[in-house]
C-alpha cells in the first residue's frame, strides 16, 4: 500500500499557497463585483437629482438667499471645477469679480447641477468638512468620491485634499502622510487607487514631497511664486503622498494647462511656463510610467495656450477649445486631435464665445458641455471680469434617433401623454422625469441655458432657446403658456 507523509515545513508551505490562493481571490472578486455594483449605481437613478440627500437639501429657488436673491440659475465664474455624471453636470467653486473689483469667491456649501435633456439648473446644499473657498484646484472623480485638491484661496496656495460623497452629499477632509507643495493650476487625474498630479503654480516647495534633481521648479521673481513639473501621486491604500520612478524625457514646467485620459494613457497639452504659452503635446504611459517626450503632431497646429479645455470624444480624438493666448487675448476656437495620427484639424475657428479658465465635461451622450469662463484679458486689471453662467456646447456626431424621439414627444406631450404609459419602461421614465423637472424647478423667469458651439441644431431638442425664453417670458404677465 503506498502512503507518504509531509514534514511539518512542507505543510506550512501548502498551507501558505493555500491562504494566498484564497486572499488572492477574494481580492479579485471584491474589485470586480464593486466596479459591477458601481456601474449599476451609475445607471440609477437616470438623475442624481431624485437621491434621498438631494432631495433633502435641494434648494427651493423661489427662496430668497442672505442677499435677497432669488437664483434660478447658476451664477457666473471662473477657475470653478465641474464633473458629469450621466446626465448631470455638476458645478462647485470658483470665483467671479465683485462690484467693487475684489474675487468673490463662490459659496463653498453649494453645488449647482445642469441637466441638458432637462434643460434646468437647481441648486442643493452639501454638508461636513468643507473645502475653503478657492479657484485653480485640481477635480478628480472616482464615483461616488469627488475630489478637491489644492487651489488658491485669499489666503494663498492651497496642498489640502477634500472629498465629497455624491451619494450623501458630505464632505470629509482627507489627512494624508507626506506633503505635496502648494500649488494652483495643476491638473489630475484617478487610476487604480492613485490620484496623479501633474505641474502648477505656487510657492517654492519645502518640507514636501519632491526630489531636486528630478523635479524643477522656476520662480517668477515678480509673485515668488513659480511652475514646476512633478508628477506625483496620492496612494488611496496608504492615504500618502509619493513619487512614482518614472521614465523618458519629462514636459516643462507649466501651469493652467490640461491632462486627458484615454484609456491607460495620459495626454498633456499646452499651460504657460514663463512668458510663453505652449502647444506641445506629451503622453505618459499609465502601465510602464514612461513620458513620450514631446510628440510631433502634423496638419495645421492650434496657437500656443493656456486656461483652456481639452475632452474626449472617442478613444482616437481629442475636443480642445478656448484658452489664453501668448497675447493675452482669450479665445473661441475649438480643434481635433487625432490621436491615430496625431493630426490637428480646425473644428471651427470662431465659436462667438471665447472663453479662458472655463471647465468642459462630457455626459453620457457623448455632448462636450463647457461651462463658465472668463470672456476678458483677465490679466488687465484695468479691465472688468467678465465671467459666464453659459453651457457651450460641442458634438461632432448627430443626435440619437431614440434621445430625438423622446424630445419631440415631449414638446407634443399634449398630443401623445395619453399614450406614454405604452411606451418602454426606460422611455416612460425619461419623459415623466421630463415633466417633473418642469413642474418642480420652474422658474420665474427663463434664460436660454445653452449656446451652440459646433453641432447638431439645439432646436431639435425640448430646452430654451434665445426666441422662446422672449416668448415664455412676456407671457408671464398675461395667460400660460407652456411650449415646452
Amino acid at each position: 500500500m503506498l502512503s507518504f507523509s509531509l514534514s511539518s515545513l512542507e505543510s506550512l508551505y501548502l498551507l501558505c499557497l493555500v491562504l494566498f490562493w484564497l486572499v488572492s481571490t477574494s481580492i479579485f472578486l471584491y474589485k470586480k463585483l464593486r466596479c459591477a455594483v458601481i456601474r449599476i449605481i451609475r445607471m440609477l437613478p437616470k438623475s442624481l437629482f431624485f437621491l434621498p440627500a438631494w432631495q433633502r437639501n435641494i434648494r427651493d429657488p423661489h427662496d430668497p438667499d442672505e442677499f435677497s436673491r432669488c437664483l434660478f440659475y447658476s451664477p457666473p465664474r471662473c477657475g470653478h471645477n465641474a464633473v458629469c455624471i450621466n446626465n448631470d453636470l455638476i458645478i462647485w467653486g470658483g470665483y467671479n469679480e465683485s462690484v467693487f473689483g475684489h474675487a468673490e469667491y463662490s459659496r463653498v456649501y453649494e453645488l449647482w447641477v445642469y441637466n441638458m435633456d432637462n434643460d434646468y439648473w437647481f441648486c442643493v446644499g452639501t454638508e461636513g468638512k468643507y473645502p475653503t473657498a478657492r479657484s485653480g484646484a485640481v477635480s478628480v472623480l472616482n464615483f461616488p468620491y469627488w475630489y478637491i485638491i489644492s487651489g488658491y484661496s485669499c489666503n494663498g496656495d492651497k496642498s489640502d485634499t477634500h472629498v465629497l460623497n455624491l451619494f450623501t452629499l458630505r464632505w470629509d477632509e482627507l489627512i494624508t502622510a507626506g506633503k505635496m507643495s502648494e500649488r494652483d493650476k495643476a491638473s489630475g487625474w484617478f487610476w487604480r487607487e492613485r490620484i496623479y498630479i501633474f505641474g502648477g503654480y505656487g510657492p517654492r516647495p519645502k518640507e514636501v514631497v519632491w526630489k531636486d534633481d528630478e523635479d524643477v521648479f522656476t520662480i517668477e521673481l515678480s509673485t515668488n511664486r513659480g511652475w514646476n513639473n512633478q508628477l506625483i501621486y496620492l496612494d488611496m491604500d496608504e492615504k500618502r503622498w509619493k513619487r512614482p520612478d518614472v521614465l523618458g524625457l519629462k514636459p516643462l514646467p507649466r501651469a493652467a494647462h490640461t491632462s486627458t485620459m484615454v484609456r491607460n494613457s495620459i495626454y498633456i497639452f499646452g499651460g504657460r511656463y514663463k512668458t510663453e504659452r505652449m502647444n506641445d503635446l506629451h503622453c505618459f504611459d499609465l502601465v510602464h510610467d514612461r513620458w513620450s517626450g514631446s510628440i510631433k503632431c502634423y496638419g495645421e497646429l492650434p496657437c500656443g495656450r493656456s486656461w483652456h479645455s481639452m475632452s474626449k470624444i472617442l478613444d482616437s480624438h481629442l475636443l480642445l477649445f478656448g484658452g489664453y493666448s501668448s497675447d493675452n487675448q482669450p479665445l473661441e476656437d475649438a480643434w481635433l486631435l487625432n490621436l491615430d495620427s496625431y493630426s490637428w484639424q480646425p473644428l471651427v475657428r470662431k465659436t462667438g464665445f471665447p472663453r479662458l479658465w472655463h471647465t468642459a465635461c462630457v455626459n453620457c451622450h457623448g455632448d462636450v458641455l463647457a461651462y463658465g469662463g472668463a470672456s476678458s484679458d483677465i490679466a488687465d486689471s484695468r479691465v472688468p471680469l467678465e465671467a459666464s453662467s453659459k453651457v457651450i456646447f460641442f458634438k461632432t456626431q448627430p443626435f440619437s434617433l431614440q434621445r430625438l424621439c423622446l424630445h419631440v414627444l415631449y414638446k407634443n406631450k399634449v398630443q401623445t401623454g395619453d399614450l406614454w404609459d405604452s411606451l418602454p419602461y426606460d422611455f416612460r421614465e425619461w419623459l415623466h422625469y421630463r415633466c417633473q423637472f418642469r413642474l418642480i424647478l420652474s422658474p420665474d423667469y427663463y434664460e436660454h441655458c445653452v449656446e451652440l458651439g459646433f453641432g447638431p441644431s439645439l432646436s431639435a431638442l425640448s430646452i430654451v432657446t434665445p426666441e422662446s425664453a422672449k416668448r415664455l417670458n412676456a407671457a408671464r404677465n398675461g395667460s400660460s403658456v407652456d411650449s415646452l
